[in-house]
């Protein structure tokens, strides 16, 4: 006897419920995000597009590539950019560069290249506006600055290293930070935005995954930015995040997170710095039994 329409379609919707909690399970086991019953819609239709270039049919077909078949390691940099939030702009938070600003004379004294990570980089806004700010104050740091930002998605990548924008990537009406000249950072052409190939040079991009079990392996660096990325931890992927922020800040160094982000109180080994109207992390001294 033929199954009913309506058995054929209850028989679909759990198919594909199933294969979305598979994709889920995923984003927690590869880069310890969750995906919120909200933001699965986009998710799903944003694969939906890797699914055609792929030339499978079913989102279980596209699970089983990335987990088991060899042209699945090229594809998870495609699946980092579906299921992440690519919010951003030039000088976002402008508060947090102004209080890095403040602490240029202290960290300028170290002696070498200061070193600054931007996790969570995205396309670059954050840090093109970490080397402008740099680049604006450099009589602060005698010996120089090295930027490197790193993200999951290699697409939002690819457009970092062009380092075109959009109007809609400056807000103008925010300010800008202390020592920062458009001019000096950014070309005109029509209504977009190139950054300065001097910038450019100021900053390397490369995958990065906060969540991997050995870290991101570049060393130590003397300033971290990692905003709004915690926000998106899954509990299982939370202390990874926590690892690798730890063992990638230099012991005298800062930690900026998102203004909706903290780590007080949650057994991270950080603690709170007031600077000016905001807040950023240090480690916390290792005792000596």
């Amino acid at each position: 006897m033929r199954a009913s329409r309506r058995d054929t379609d209850a028989s679909t919707a759990t198919r594909i419920a199933l294969e979305q909690e598979l994709l889920r399970e995923l984003a927690i086991e590869r880069f310890g995000i969750d995906l919120s019953p909200r933001s699965r819609g986009g998710v799903i239709g944003r694969l939906r597009g890797r699914l055609a270039v792929r030339r499978v049919t079913t989102l279980g077909e596209y699970y089983r590539l990335l987990k088991h078949a060899p042209q699945g390691v090229e594809e998870w940099g495609h699946f980092a950019d579906a299921i992440t939030n690519d919010e951003t702009f030039l000088f976002r938070g402008r508060g947090q560069f102004d209080d890095l600003v403040q602490l240029l004379p202290e960290l300028g004294r170290i002696g070498r290249p200061l070193r600054i990570l931007s996790a969570g980089c995205s396309s670059g806004q954050e840090a093109y506006s970490l080397v402008a700010v740099l680049a604006g104050n450099a009589h602060l740091l005698p010996a120089g600055f090295q930027v490197v930002g790193v993200d999951i998605s290699t697409p939002r990548l690819a457009d970092a290293c062009v380092g075109r924008y959009a109007r809609k990537d400056l807000r103008p009406e925010l300010g800008l930070p202390r020592g920062v000249r458009l001019d000096a950072c950014f070309d005109r052409d029509g209504d977009d935005l190139s950054v300065r190939p001097e910038l450019r040079r100021g900053v390397t991009f490369q995958i990065g995954n906060l969540a991997a079990p050995g870290g991101l392996g570049l060393g130590r660096f003397d300033v971290v930015f990692c905003r709004n990325v915690l926000i998106y931890a899954h509990d299982d992927g939370w202390p990874r995040f926590v690892r690798t922020l730890a063992s990638a800040l230099a012991p005298a160094g800062y930690l900026f997170l998102g203004e909706s982000e903290a780590l007080v109180g949650k057994g991270a080994p950080f603690q709170a710095r007031r600077l000016g109207n905001h807040y950023a992390y240090v480690p916390i001294p290792c005792r000596s039994a």
